[in-house]
This record gives C-alpha cells, structure tokens and sequence, in this order.
C-alpha cells in the first residue's frame, strides 16, 4: 500500500500538470481592449481541512516490487564449490542438501565435518558459507622384523610425529657357513612417524675360517691348511713338491689331480691326490650285442661280455692275433666285430696301446608272426616277413578279438608259454600266437521305477571275477528292498552291492520307494502329531469347523474351512494347525500364531532391535530378551547391533513364548527359508548365517548362497538343492513372522 503522503504527492503533480496546461491556453487567448491582465496563482495545491498543505514533490512516486531474492554458495574448504542455491527467498534460513562434504586425510591429521562458516542465518544478501572441519591426529603401527621377516616386536597407536623405539632384546642371527652375524642397525634409518612403517634389523658379518687336509692315495696327510677364510680357493703348497706313489707289479702311477675337484672353501675340506695309472697290459672287451660266444674264450660267469687280457710288447701295443672270439644269434648273421667308438672293422692283426671295447654287428634274417584261432586250429592271420628285429605290429594291422560261445577273449599269448602278446610286443623271430579265453556269466538286472542301477541290462562277466552294482534313487526316492536271485537280500547302507567269484549266471533286482515327509498336525485335527507320509502319496486331515476361524498350512493362513484338508502328492515336509474362534476381541497388533502342535496361541508382533543389554535366561535355560518397557519380546526378528559376524549386523529369531529360535532350518510365513546357528559352543549361538559358503550342519558340509542384499532378502538361502538337504536332515521350523516384523539398522 502507498502511503498518505505518497497519495498527496501524486495528486499534487496532476494538478500542477492541469495547471501549466491551462496557463498556456490562457497565454494564447487575445486580450480585449480596456481589459486588464492578470496572473493565476497554479504552483501550489490547496487541500482541504483534512488534508496537509504538500509542497512540489521532489522525487517519481514508487511502485510496489516482489520480495527480493538472493544466491547461496556452499564451498569446501579448499575453495570447491560444493553446491549453488539459487533465489533464495531474503529472510529465509538456507539449508545444505548435498552430500556430506569431506576433506581428504593427509598423514598427519584424519578430517571429520564440523559446522559451516559463516553461521548460517536468514538470508539478506549473496552469501558463500564454506565447510569446517575437526582434526583427528593420526596413529600408525610400526613393525619390528628380523632379517628373515621375522616379527620380533609390534608397535600399534603410535601418533604422528612419534620417534618410535626398539623395546625387545637385541636381535640375533645364528651363524652359517660363510659369515659370524652380530647386529648393525635397523632398516630404513628411524624417523620420526608418519605412515605404517617396518624395519628390519641388519647384521654385520664376519668371515668364517676353516682347516683344509692334503692325503696320498693311501691316507698319508701330506699338509694341513688351517684358517683359511670362507669362499678362497684352497692351494697345495709343499714348497714346489708334487705327491708321489711308486709302482707295483702291474701299473706305474703319474700324479694326475686332486679329488673332489678343487673347490671355493664353504668348510673344512679334505683332498686326496689322484693318480693316472699306466698297465702292462692292454684289455679288449668283446660285446655280443644280443649273441652268444660259440668258440674261444668264454665270458666270466655273471657277465655278458669277455674280456681278453694282452701284453704289451716293447713299444706299448698289443695283438689279438688268432685269439679272436666267435659269436651266434638267432635269426641273425654275424656282421663282424667292432670299434665302439667308431664303428670300423676289427680283425685279429689291429694292434692296440690302449683299451677297447669291441661289439658284434649283425644283420636280420626275415621272419614273421602266426595268429590262430585256437591251440590246434589254422592260421588266422600271418604278417609279412620282416627283418627289424624290434619289429612291433600297429594297432590298425593288429587282429580283431575271437568269438567263443560262453567264453570271452583273454588276450593272446606265445604259443606254448604264458608270454602275453599286444601291440607294444617286439618280434625278433618267427612266432606262433594263440588266444586264450575266460569262461564268462550273465548277470541279469532288473531295475524298479524311480531309480536306476549301474551298470544295467543283462550284464557279461568273467568267471571269478567281481562285479559292483551301484543304486541310484530318483530325488526323494529311496531304496526299499533288493534281490538276489529271487531272495530277498538285506538292504545295504551304501546303495552298492557287489558279486565276488562269480562262477554262474545271477539276477539282481531293486526296488525304490519314495521317501517319508513329516506333517506337524496341531490339536483338533485327526490324525494330529507327527504324521508320516511317503513321497507323492495324499493324506487328509479332518477337524470339527465349527469352532475353527481359520487353517495355518505351511505358516500361510487359509480362510477354506471345510472340516477337512488334503496334502496332494506329498514332496516336502508340511505343518497344519487350526486357529479357533476368539471368544473376546484382540489387544490390537498384527495377530501370529504358534505351529507344530496345538491349537495356536493370538500373538502380537513386535519389532526390536539393540537389545543386547537385556538377553536374559529364563528357568528353562531358554534366551530370551526383553524391551525398553521391560516385557519379553515375541514373535520378532531382532538385530543385535552389538553383535558383529562375517562384518554384518547379526539377526536372531523370537518365538510366540519369547525363546530364541536355534533350530538349523527356518521358514517364515512367506515360505522363505533361513539357517541359523545351533552350536552352543561356537558364540554363536542362534544366530542367522549371513555370509555365502560351506557350512557344516550336522553330519553334512553344505554350501549355502545367501541373499547379502540389505532390503527384505537379507539372509534368506537363494540355492534349492541345499535347502532340500537340510529339510532332509533337520526338518523345517516354521515360524508366522515375515519381513514386515524385520528391523533393519542404520547401516543397512
């Protein structure tokens, strides 16, 4: 609104606009003669009683404008802008929306936001606030090894800046071969701290000495070496003199080395000279090469060569002259003896100064290999003659199995021997094979539905032999009985049975049933109790409706009372439970009920969390815990946030009585499943198992997958086929709680 004043000044201007316009009308108007001229007062503005006298205004009346708005900057404090607002209303409170800022730690100082500068007010003009933080000195391990990376000492919260000491005894090193240790220092230089940081501790080392022995051939010490350093090369020193053995009957000796080989010292040495010897005689080894001698000189009993012993004449060479033996071997011609080394010829007047080794050459004789059909029938099949006498008969040209009624094909063997004959069998010589064979039974098997038996079918085998027959049920099916030979024979508890020396026909026959399930029926139901089904068959349960609100099947509410329910084709384990007619009104809450036995019990859910303060043990040793009001919480998931297992907040499990639930396999009412720890001795007791991998429950290793997903999954067991063997095992406990009872903390 403009003000009084305001209104004044704008009808002051009009007139004073009426004014000027009519003096200048009247300023053209002729004047009449004998008229007189006068002047109209018009620049001011009489008003009336009411009003006060305005003079001219002074300044252009103004227009009413919209509230002013302004620009929030929000900086970190290294001068990043964070976020901008924009129009921000003046007298308007700003608020930071973005992302919590935050500063880089360095080494010394770890940065916690702390509040915005300047304090932030109402808005009145463009304004910049910029982050603050709090500092947090940093604290660091430092690590004390040996020179092998032994720990000898750790260091844990030593601050920044910190000069950081030794505090254990002065390390030590064992010796070795090379080097007497004693501690130097540490490694790196110590220094003042500003990061994780190890040092090594490092040894000076002293060089070790060790004694050096000369002997002669015969153990005579000849000289002792003693402190001679480690890695120096070891020098016999006798002032020029070199070791000795004089001659004996048949050999002169020359010095030729010391042995072992000279060596860099790593410890007392011991060396023994080394001798070349130089015979009176010349020794020329005959090798037969696969032949036998015939003529001459024999071998020595035990060996497979003969050596001949020649003197040697005054210029150090010998003869063999007619004393050149004679050599046979089968399907073989003799090709002449010799030289090892270069294969060239020898005959009786070659002259040797030294020994040699001489060996027969021989060239084949064809030959082939016979196969018969039996000990006494023809010829199968001949190969082609062939001279190599290592000659072998491929796979391919190998002939095909016989045929014997009642029998099967042992193999072939050397006729007239035991000698087994295959395709890895050299041939040097003409041969005669026949097959050999193994009387053979039938072992008939007969195999029931829902299952199979390996192997399968009228089965061969060989007489003697063993045989073992495995069983394998279809899922949920189970062996029921087996026979043998049309008796019943005991069932055994591995699903194998074995044949042993079997010497006539058998028949095996199995048959499978499906396995027993176990419905929970609660009171009112008939039959009630722990009730037995076999896999795939149908059971009803009957119960008076008159009474009954409704049916718990499986944890799921089912409204169809009809005094009567059938499980069809039974798979699982099941739970059926009646909820009878309240006789008064409920307490308010979400209603559950209690299964596996009796008519169940009105609950009220409630959610908790961070209870850990108040577990408590009842009489009957059951945990239970209780909230802020005191009263013992049921039917409830519970987060222990106090609890911290595979890096999770760990979830527990309340029943309608308020006790901790520590069966191994849950199922809640949405028919999901979760494992929980029943190990008293493992602290972890009732726990949910909240990370992927093997677990052993009971008897059995089972891998679980795990929903890690913090929403309405979490924990739930994502892999049927363990599911299915934990209900196997354990059965299922089911409990009428779902996720809308879940509390789920903070850091999820």
């Amino acid at each position: 609104m403009k003000t009084l004043k305001t209104k004044l000044s704008l009808l002051l201007a009009v007139a004073m606009l009426m004014t000027s316009t009519f003096s200048a009308f009247a300023a053209e108007k002729p004047i009449e003669d004998g008229a007189v001229e006068t002047k109209t007062e018009t620049d001011f503005y009489q008003a009336d009683d009411s009003e006060e006298l305005i003079e001219e205004p002074t300044e252009e009346p103004e227009e009413e404008s919209a509230t002013p708005s302004y620009t929030v900057t929000w900086k970190n404090d290294d001068g990043k802008v964070l976020k901008t607002d924009k129009d921000v209303p003046e007298g308007t409170v700003p608020e930071y929306t973005g992302t919590t800022p935050t500063k880089k730690a360095d080494a010394q100082f770890t940065y916690n936001f702390d509040k915005w500068y300047p304090e932030v007010t109402e808005v009145t003009e463009d304004v910049t606030y910029t982050a603050t933080y709090t500092e947090e000195l940093n604290h660091y391990t430092v690590t004390w090894v040996d020179w092998d990376g032994t720990e000898l000492e750790k260091d844990e919260d030593v601050p920044y800046g910190a000069t950081p000491s030794y505090e254990g005894q002065t390390p030590f090193r064992e010796e070795d071969a090379q080097y007497i240790y004693t501690f130097d220092k540490w490694s790196p230089d110590i220094t003042t701290v500003s990061k994780n940081v190890t040092y090594k501790a490092t040894y000076t080392g002293t060089l070790q000495k060790y004694d050096v022995v000369w002997k002669n051939w015969d153990g005579e010490i000849l000289k002792t070496d003693k402190d001679v350093e480690y890695g120096s090369v070891p020098i016999y020193d006798a002032d020029g003199a070199v070791p000795t053995r004089p001659a004996d009957g048949e050999n002169t000796y020359s010095f030729l080395d010391w042995e072992p080989v000279l060596a860099y010292v790593t410890g007392d040495a011991e060396y023994t000279a080394k001798y070349k010897t130089i015979s009176r005689y010349v020794n020329i080894t005959f090798n037969p090469s696969g032949g036998t001698f015939v003529s001459g000189e024999t071998p020595e009993e035990g060996s497979d060569v003969y050596v001949l012993k020649l003197e040697r004449n005054s210029s150090g060479f010998a003869s063999i002259g007619d004393k050149m033996p004679v050599v046979e071997r089968n399907n073989y011609e003799f090709d002449g003896w010799r030289r090892l080394e270069n294969g060239k010829v020898v005959d009786g007047n070659v002259f040797f100064n030294e020994d040699v080794e001489l060996v027969a050459y021989w060239n084949e004789v064809p030959h082939q290999v016979n196969f018969y059909t039996d000990e006494d029938a023809t010829v199968l099949w001949a190969t082609p003659s062939t001279t190599e006498s290592n000659w072998k008969i491929s796979m391919d040209d190998f002939p095909k199995d016989p045929v014997k009624e009642g029998y099967a094909f042992d193999g072939w063997v050397i006729k007239g021997t035991k000698t087994k004959v295959t395709v890895d069998s050299s041939f040097p010589e003409d041969t005669d094979v026949v097959p050999t064979w193994i009387k053979t039974h039938i072992i008939h098997v007969i195999c029931g539905e829902h299952g199979s038996v390996t192997p399968s079918g009228d089965f061969e085998i060989k007489e003697g032999s063993v045989q073992r027959f495995s069983f394998d049920p279809d899922e949920d099916y189970e062996v029921d009985k087996i026979f043998i030979n049309g008796d019943k024979f005991p069932l055994p508890t591995d699903y194998y049975y074995t044949f042993s020396n079997v010497t006539e026909d058998q028949t095996l026959e199995v048959v499978f049933k499906g396995r027993e399930f176990t419905i929970q029926a609660g009171d009112g139901l008939t039959p009630s109790g722990s009730v037995k089904v076999r896999m795939g068959e149908s059971i009803t349960f009957t119960y008076n409706k008159n009474n009954v609100k409704y049916l718990l099947v499986d944890a799921v509410r089912d409204e169809n009372v009809t005094g009567s329910y059938t499980f069809e084709n039974v798979t699982r384990v099941h739970t059926i439970s009646l909820v009878k007619k309240s006789s008064g009104g409920s307490s308010g809450g979400s209603s559950g009920s209690s299964v596996g036995g009796g008519v169940a019990t009105t609950t009220t859910y409630t959610a908790a969390k961070q209870y850990s303060d108040n577990w408590f043990v009842d009489t009957n040793g059951a945990w239970k815990i209780r909230n802020s009001a005191g009263n013992i919480v049921v039917n409830s998931w519970i987060c222990d946030n106090d609890v911290i297992a595979n890096g999770n907040d760990v979830w527990y499990i309340v029943g309608a009585d308020g006790s901790m639930v520590a069966a191994n396999l849950v199922r809640d009412k949405n028919g999901y499943y979760y494992s929980f720890e029943t190990d008293s001795t493992n602290r972890k007791y009732g726990m949910m198992r909240n990370k992927s991998g093997y677990y052993k429950c009971g008897d059995l290793r089972i891998y679980l997958q795990i929903s890690d997903q913090h929403d309405a999954t979490y924990g739930r067991i994502l892999n049927q086929d363990s599911i299915n063997k934990l209900i196997q095992t354990f059965g299922v406990v089911d409990y009428p709680i779902g996720n809308e009872n879940c509390v789920y903390t903070a850091t999820f």
